[in-house]
């Protein structure tokens, strides 16, 4: 990952139907690093499950589902 990415934190689950969420948070979330995360991973194809990447702010200070 580059510089930007940084500090971020990452929380992955994985769901009874074989899908997965994963929740990102970028310590310090710019537009510019915000495009490059969906960039590099939207419509990305992982173990032949093709990555959607939605982009929402959240103001709470910890990953939870």
């Amino acid at each position: 990952m580059t510089s930007s990415l940084v500090g971020s934190e990452m929380c992955i689950r994985d769901r009874p139907s074989g899908s997965a969420t994963a929740k990102v948070r970028l310590a310090y979330p710019t537009t510019q690093s915000l495009e490059k995360v969906r960039k590099l991973f939207h419509g990305a194809l992982v173990d032949g499950r093709r990555i959607q990447v939605v982009i929402a702010s959240d103001e709470s200070s910890h990953l939870s589902y």
